[in-house]
């Protein structure tokens, strides 16, 4: 049943770019997490420069694919124009399905799955992008819910999957027609907001406002941070350094020490780090666009040496050892190569055709009539007037 679903999901995969928003980026093929933290970053700076009063709210959606109902998928499929053959085959795999509990080495009696996408199902968040869009849709369109003003365009929601992170201005009249929009749509999918769960930010609306917003809303105000994709976002770009990076490096080197206390070979040692200390810091350095001191990459460089020779005198030149394994090294991982090759991926984005990722628009917007594609073009032209 797997593979049959995964045949089906590479064929709606295909076509999901060209069906849904670039502000979802959840599963999408050439989109991803790093997308929606570039553009919120990008807009929290630009909150401040153009001086609009504005919050962070990340929705939390209760039991999202779980509470998706079957008439409304079926009827989303048909509306964004998936042929009746594929709704069949989809449908397919939601005739009567059943489950049971285990609870101490006994099963419960077989019981129906009135709604929700299957767990597990490679189709599910394919799916549940199609079913989330309309409410995005109409979202993008109220015009009574304000976003933040980039040019001619209003940015007011980010997504990844069932998370939502919308940038809001003007709470007092958004919040309320936010609140009837999702109403209306949980009426109609099944979808709901556990509004305890869901957190705000203000990033600078007037102390009197949020007073009121706070005896309104019953929202979780977090008073600094707030807590999306793994990263934490503050109301000023200039802290999201310290409220990121600090803690995972005190995660990672206590890792390290705990490590420490067992008896394992070199290359044991570099292939944990490789698959569990590297990723962590991979994902801050490809999410967060903010400058790292050189001085906090060569720190944890030496401690990866360290945990790699267990604190004892090295054997191997740390040239050698970052070396490639067919060069004669031991590919160590060297940081500083790492981070500087994430923040040249976000070059390959630079040239995207309008409307294709939106933080390279709001950039665009931010310096035109330059545009972003032009940026090394025009530095190699003049480095060879220079010359």
């Amino acid at each position: 049943m797997k593979i049959y679903a995964k045949v089906l999901a590479k064929r709606l995969n295909r076509h999901l770019p060209f069906l849904v928003h670039p502000d979802q980026v959840g599963f999408i093929p050439s989109r991803g997490a790093p997308d929606n933290i570039r553009r919120t970053v990008n807009l929290l700076s630009i909150a401040h420069a153009s001086k609009q009063p504005s919050l962070l709210l990340s929705l939390d959606a209760e039991k999202a694919f779980d509470r998706v109902d079957w008439t409304y998928l079926w009827e989303v499929l048909r509306r964004f124009g998936v042929g009746d053959g594929m709704i069949g085959g989809i449908r397919a795999l939601y005739t009567s399905p059943t489950a049971s509990v285990t609870t101490m080495g006994g099963r419960s009696r077989p019981f129906d799955i009135p709604n929700g996408t299957r767990q597990g199902c490679p189709l599910s968040p394919l799916l549940f992008a199609l079913c989330l869009e309309p409410l995005a849709e109409q979202i993008r369109r109220h015009p009574d819910i304000s976003g933040i003003a980039v040019g001619d365009k209003n940015y007011k929601l980010s997504l990844f999957a069932d998370d939502i992170l919308l940038t809001i201005t003007r709470p007092l009249i958004s919040l309320p027609n936010l609140y009837s929009c999702l109403s209306s749509f949980g009426a109609l999918s099944g979808y709901k907001i556990n509004i305890a769960k869901s957190e705000a930010l203000n990033i600078s609306l007037p102390q009197e406002v949020v007073t009121l917003l706070r005896d309104s809303f019953t929202f979780r105000w977090c008073p600094h941070r707030l807590h999306y994709l793994g990263i934490y976002l503050t109301a000023h770009i200039s802290q999201l350094y310290t409220s990121n990076y600090p803690d995972m490096i005190k995660h990672i080197k206590s890792l390290l020490r705990q490590w420490s206390s067992y008896s394992i070979s070199w290359m044991g040692c570099i292939y944990a780090l490789k698959m569990t200390a590297l990723p962590k810091l991979l994902y801050l350095f490809r999410t967060l666009p903010v400058p790292l001191p050189l001085m906090i990459l060569h720190d944890l460089q030496s401690a990866f040496y360290r945990y790699v020779w267990q604190g004892k005198k090295p054997r191997v030149s740390r040239l050698i050892l970052r070396r490639p394994k067919l060069h004669g090294g031991l590919a160590v991982p060297d940081l500083a190569l790492y981070y500087k090759s994430a923040q040249l991926t976000q070059l390959l984005k630079w040239s995207s055709k309008r409307g294709k990722v939106c933080w390279v628009d709001i950039e665009n917007d931010c310096i035109a009539p330059s545009c972003l594609s032009q940026v090394p073009w025009r530095q190699i032209s003049s480095t060879e007037r220079d010359c």
